[in-house]
């Protein structure tokens, strides 16, 4: 199976499972496809978005900053950043802002 498409049924079987209520088999399904691509930016979104259904969001801040790095890595000369995930995680930083102040706006520019 291609690799898009691993990663177009992890997104819909995992979010599924979360809105369920069945944290457990989203969380089998995460750790599974992130052991089989440690790189999946999907993957390690969904790991935070886990993380914080579990009331982690010290974890969901790291899974987000690995995600912006897999993105850089996967595409480092991309003239967009991954804003979503960016915003996701300035949200997530909001929420513990006296450990992990804001970045600067710079941070869309970087390079």
């Amino acid at each position: 199976m291609p690799p898009v498409v691993k990663e177009a049924k992890l997104r819909v079987f995992s979010r599924f499972y979360l809105i369920r209520g069945e944290v457990d088999e989203a969380a089998r399904i995460i750790t599974e496809h992130l052991s089989e691509n440690p790189e999946s930016i999907a993957g390690l979104a969904l790991s935070g978005e886990l993380a914080i259904v579990r009331g982690n969001i010290p974890e969901a801040i790291r899974a987000y900053e690995q995600a912006i790095d897999a993105h850089d890595k996967r595409f480092p000369d991309s003239p967009e950043p991954p804003i979503e995930l960016y915003s996701r995680l300035r949200q997530l930083r909001e929420q513990l802002p006296s450990q992990y102040p804001p970045p600067p706006l710079e941070y869309l520019y970087k390079k």
